[in-house]
């Protein structure tokens, strides 16, 4: 009784188990017969130190890595300078991150090994130039506007010079701050120099000729030192800004260098998978699929063939009860018939005291 139930099913039809993974297998040979042996190009490429400061760049760095090695410009670049269809590339070539590092592994598969270094190297170079270009137009775009204001700043610097240097040749280079307290120091002492005159009785008129004529240079030069005062700030402040202007220019021709260092690319290594080896894998896999689904199919049958025995005994069984029941109704109909015939003038008991039955 044990094969009755759908694991005794599947053990009486071990040979369509069998037969599935054999036609799984068969049909993995023939689509594989004519593979040729895989050669693995595998080339190690950096993450680039400004973005690799936090893991968080670094894995957006190895996400985009991914999607731009399969990109239509990569393709179309690494197609043109390897002579590789693009189909094979976009077939053959991946990226990974080792582990939990700032290092991406590139890998192209194909039946050359020569071909396969040759892609693998070239891909990881442009990919690389590819995710590295639009760092370099913003490094090159701040870098232009710091030199830029720069040279605005210069010319500011050199325009204030100019002013100041102008306005002071008329003092004989000479500072007019230090004419002013030149001047200012002579009408003191010739001020004291009067007082003691004056206290010894002597003549003063020679002195207040001089304090005129002091007091008088004064005057000229207080509004000449408001004018070298102001063009001096002028001159001051062009200075300050392009200071930080140079700054900026400084700033931004380190970080364009920084985009623009290449990232460390290793040699390529090449590891070799032979027809054979690529065959008898795709033939156990198909078996190994065919097995389960062989699996499957026979406890599917059992479950069916079982659920319809079920059915069916249901149904004998019922047809059993009909006839049962009939073959009892036809006896107990005879006996009837029997009975009637034994006593034909004795009338029947009526169900209702009091009441007459009729007989037929």
């Amino acid at each position: 009784m044990a094969t009755s139930t759908p694991v005794g099913q599947m053990a009486r039809r071990w040979w369509v188990v069998a037969l599935v993974a054999l036609l799984a297998a068969g049909g993995a040979f023939l689509a594989v017969r004519n593979t040729k042996a895989a050669y693995t190009a595998s080339v190690d490429i950096t993450v680039p130190s400004d973005q690799s400061a936090t893991s968080g760049a670094n894995g957006q760095y190895v996400e985009n890595f991914s999607v731009g090695l399969t990109s239509a410009a990569v393709l179309a670049e690494v197609s043109r300078r390897t002579h590789t269809p693009t189909a094979d590339l976009s077939s053959g070539l991946s990226a990974s991150e080792l582990g939990n590092s700032s290092f991406i592994q590139v890998s192209y598969v194909s039946p050359d090994a020569t071909k396969s270094k040759t892609v693998a190297i070239a891909a990881t170079r442009a990919t690389a130039a590819l995710l590295e270009r639009p760092a370099i137009q913003a490094s090159t775009t701040l870098l232009t506007s710091a030199q830029q204001a720069q040279s605005g700043a210069q010319k500011r610097v050199d325009a204030a010079q100019k002013a100041l240097d102008s306005f002071t040749a008329g003092f004989g280079q000479v500072d007019p701050n230090v004419l002013y307290q030149a001047a200012q120091s002579s009408l003191t002492q010739l001020n004291v120099s009067k007082q003691q005159a004056i206290a010894q009785g002597r003549f003063t008129s020679n002195f207040d000729d001089a304090i005129a004529l002091a007091s008088k240079q004064l005057a000229k030069l207080t509004p000449q030192i408001a004018k070298y005062n102001r063009l001096s700030r002028a001159l001051t402040q062009a200075e300050l800004a392009g200071q930080t202007a140079q700054a900026r220019v400084v700033s931004g021709s380190e970080q364009l260098a920084a985009t623009q260092a290449k990232p460390l690319i290793g040699a390529a290594t090449v590891t070799t998978e032979t027809a054979r080896s690529a065959i008898l894998k795709a033939v156990l896999i198909a078996a190994g699929i065919g097995l389960v689904l062989g699996l499957a199919l026979v406890l599917l049958l059992g479950v069916v063939l079982a659920n319809r025995g079920r059915t069916r005994a249901a149904h004998a069984a019922a047809d059993k009860r009909a006839a049962d029941k009939a073959t009892a109704d036809k006896a107990s109909g005879t006996l009837g018939e029997s009975a009637g015939t034994e006593n034909p003038t004795k009338p029947a008991t009526s169900a209702y005291p009091g009441q007459p039955q009729e007989v037929g």
